[in-house]
C-alpha cells in the first residue's frame, strides 16, 4: 500500500530587505578617550552601574542558573569518570544519557 504523499516544497525564503542608509562614525583624534554617551542618572565612574544598562536582572538570573546547571554538570561528568566502577554502575541505572 503506497503512502499518501503530505508534505510540502518549502517555500523560497524572503528578500531581503535594503539596508538603511549608514554613515560610519568618523574619529579625529584616536588617542582621546573622550567621555561615554551615557543617562544622566549613571555615574560614568561606577562599572555596575553601566554594566545593569545592558543586562537586566532576568538575563542575569538566567545566566547565574545556566551556569549552575553547568557546574552541575560538570561536577558529575567528573566524579563519575574518576570512579570506572562507578561509572558502570551508573550506567546500568541509566544516568549516564543525562550527560
Amino acid at each position: 500500500m503506497p503512502i499518501p504523499l503530505t508534505r510540502k516544497a518549502k517555500q523560497p525564503l524572503p528578500k531581503p530587505w535594503p539596508l538603511p542608509a549608514f554613515e560610519p562614525l568618523r574619529v579625529g583624534d584616536y588617542d582621546s578617550c573622550g567621555t561615554p554617551n551615557l543617562p544622566p542618572y549613571n555615574n560614568p565612574h561606577d562599572a555596575f552601574a553601566i554594566f545593569k544598562l545592558f543586562f537586566t536582572d532576568e538575563i542575569l538570573d538566567k545566566l547565574v542558573e545556566w551556569t549552575n546547571k553547568y557546574a552541575e554538570l560538570y561536577l558529575l561528568r567528573r566524579t563519575l569518570s574518576s570512579c570506572p566502577a562507578r561509572m558502570a554502575a551508573d550506567m546500568q541505572g541509566g544516568i549516564v544519557h543525562l550527560l
